[in-house]
């Protein structure tokens, strides 16, 4: 059987935010928050979790949040 293994995926999204120098001067000279996200969404007709493999299992999310200070 031969099955339609194209895809479309958004496998890496990060969203970040410098806050202004103003809300942070008297603390630190720099201060980033982010939002990182891995294997978010695939949109596929094949059978499968993940036709880029062919396995038969999903492909792992992950989500991480954090901050960046200077100092």
């Amino acid at each position: 059987v031969l099955l339609d293994a194209s895809y479309l995926r958004l496998s890496a999204l990060t969203l970040s935010w410098n806050l202004p120098t103003k809300w942070i001067s008297p603390v630190c000279e720099n201060l980033r928050v982010y939002a990182t996200c891995n294997n978010l969404f695939t949109w596929t007709p094949y059978k499968g979790y993940d036709p880029e493999t062919g396995e038969d299992y999903p492909s792992a999310k992950m989500y991480v949040i954090g901050v960046n200070a200077t100092f």
